[in-house]
């Protein structure tokens, strides 16, 4: 069905909470899904929860790499 919402999208969202990896591995999955409708130089990669300190599962390192890896912009951010 996802496929289906994302027909014609000019741009998407991937966002992940900085503080609970299983949110972050399986961007991966969701570039697969959106790899047919979405251009990877439209995804947008957020990790979101930048403010929670020691509590951070997910590096920036790891994530940088991961938008490099994968050609997306990425951005952290605190809700």
């Amino acid at each position: 069905m996802l496929p289906m919402w994302t027909k014609g999208a000019k741009g998407t969202l991937l966002a992940f909470d900085l503080g609970r990896f299983h949110t972050f591995m399986h961007l991966g999955d969701w570039l697969k899904i959106l790899s047919g409708c979405v251009s990877p130089n439209r995804v947008l990669l957020m990790g979101a929860n930048v403010d929670i300190g020691d509590a951070r599962e997910i590096d920036r390192e790891e994530a940088e790499r991961f938008a490099r890896e994968n050609g997306l912009l990425g951005f952290r951010i605190d809700a």
